[in-house]
């Protein structure tokens, strides 16, 4: 599966909705017999690059001078076992976590 586009309102950042959002996308593609995953994400993107390792994608390449409206480099990350058993563990345990918001 490919993923091409995340977006959360700035309202609703920090607070668990693109995590909700990526778990259920891995779900469904793993449901659809998909066995991995991939996605590119700025370089910059530090809070997005934390999200997406934490649901077990790992950088394996740079697109240079992929995003047109910068210039700016892009990560290629990959999940590679979507069917494997500490994946399945791993966004399990990560569907649990929810908004919680003072």
């Amino acid at each position: 599966m490919h993923v091409t586009t995340l977006g959360v309102d700035p309202e609703f950042r920090r607070c668990g909705v693109a995590l909700q959002l990526m778990i259920h996308a891995l779900e469904y593609g793993r449901g659809a017999g998909a066995d991995r995953g991939t996605l590119e994400v700025r370089c910059s993107n530090v809070g997005a690059r934390k999200l997406y390792e934490k649901l077990g994608f790992v950088v394996c390449g740079v697109r240079p001078g992929y995003y047109l409206d910068t210039g700016e480099d892009a990560l290629l990350m990959w999940i590679h076992d979507l069917s494997a058993p500490e994946t399945y563990v791993r966004i399990r345990r990560l569907r649990e976590q929810r908004c919680i918001r003072t």
